[in-house]
């Protein structure tokens, strides 16, 4: 962690406690049209770090949506789940525009599939939690939330205008 604080030029700040979760989404995906499933729904985790740190995150220029890539790596990390390519993760959809309006999710709540909208994700930006699906036999319920995002004028995608 010191050294992905250090990356977010955060150097200075003492890390007090963090956590991380893996899930699967579209939004970071470089290739979000591909043909094969992996290449859409990139694996990511979402990092939440507490430090000793007063420095305001929008300040030091860090408080974006990403993607934020991190060359750190742990020396005492030990995989216990070796299954990288594994077949069952939790989705989340995220969509919206950075710094945009803030945004209603009662039309996408309502979309099949969707367990539950965080809308505190980012301003402007909506992550939409599809639960842990299983691949490629839930693409058409995943294609079906994005599809209903996009009918509300969001971008689903980092590449793409506006994001």
């Amino acid at each position: 962690m010191a050294q992905f604080l250090a990356e977010l030029d955060q150097a200075e700040a003492v890390n007090i406690t963090w956590s991380s979760e893996r899930y699967r989404t579209t939004f970071f995906a470089d290739s979000p049209d591909a043909d094969e499933w992996e290449d859409r729904l990139v694996m990511t985790w979402a990092v939440q770090i507490e430090t000793d740190s007063d420095v305001d995150p929008e300040d030091a220029g860090t408080h974006a949506p990403g993607p934020h890539g991190s060359y750190a790596y742990d020396t005492t990390f030990a995989d216990e789940d070796e299954d990288w390519e594994r077949i069952r993760d939790r989705v989340l959809v995220i969509a919206g525009t950075a710094y945009g309006p803030n945004l209603d999710p009662a039309p996408l709540v309502s979309a099949e599939g969707v367990l539950s909208a965080d809308t505190s994700v980012f301003d402007g930006m909506v992550a939409l939690d599809l639960g842990v699906l299983v691949f490629p036999d839930d693409l058409p319920l995943i294609d079906g939330v994005l599809a209903r995002c996009r009918d509300q004028g969001l971008c689903t995608n980092w590449k793409e205008p506006g994001s």
